[in-house]
């Protein structure tokens, strides 16, 4: 009788073992920085890939900082490092020089913000569902997406491309 016992118990341990194996095993990969090197679901391998099927030259920008020819486009999701303000002062003249910018960072980047005057509201609010506005998005009734985002505070020559409960979650 204890030895029924004792397999029974060896075998609900092999089960338990095998169990959490396979669970860790499923675990999905997580890019809380949206790496572009990164397949996970928050992560932005697919800009890339996107790109370079479109024929766009691409690369990570990685190690020292250099901004490419004004002919390019930068894509900038969440910084693995602050921006210095020399830093963001020669990205923002790129961009007054023609240099074009996707800035997606949930967070953002302090100096960055500050040279681009980027004004982000301290409250977030309820962003899944946001709304597509204007000629930016032709055909896009609405997007979903996260749970929330920051706001933004817009200037004069900054035009909202979608907004979520009236307020700007996205601008040109």
């Amino acid at each position: 009788m204890r030895g029924d016992i004792r397999s029974w118990m060896a075998i609900g341990v092999i089960g338990l073992a095998v169990l959490a194996a396979i669970l860790i095993g499923q675990q999905k990969p997580d890019s809380p920085e949206h790496s572009t090197n990164s397949d996970a679901a928050n992560g932005a391998s697919a800009v890339m890939l996107y790109a370079s099927a479109m024929g766009h030259p691409t690369r990570q920008v990685t190690g020292s900082f250099e901004i490419s020819d004004a002919n390019t486009m930068l894509f900038v999701f969440t910084p693995t490092s602050p921006y210095t303000s020399e830093e963001a002062d020669a990205t923002a003249r790129w961009v007054h020089d023609g240099g074009v910018i996707v800035y997606a960072s949930e967070q953002g980047d302090p100096e960055l913000d500050t040279a681009l005057t980027v004004n982000r509201f301290a409250r977030p609010v309820p962003s899944d569902s946001a709304d597509a506005n204007g000629p930016f998005l032709d055909g896009v009734r609405s997007v979903a997406g996260g749970t929330f985002a920051l706001p933004f505070g817009l200037g004069a020559r900054q035009v909202a491309v979608l907004r979520s409960g009236g307020l700007p979650i996205a601008y040109e």
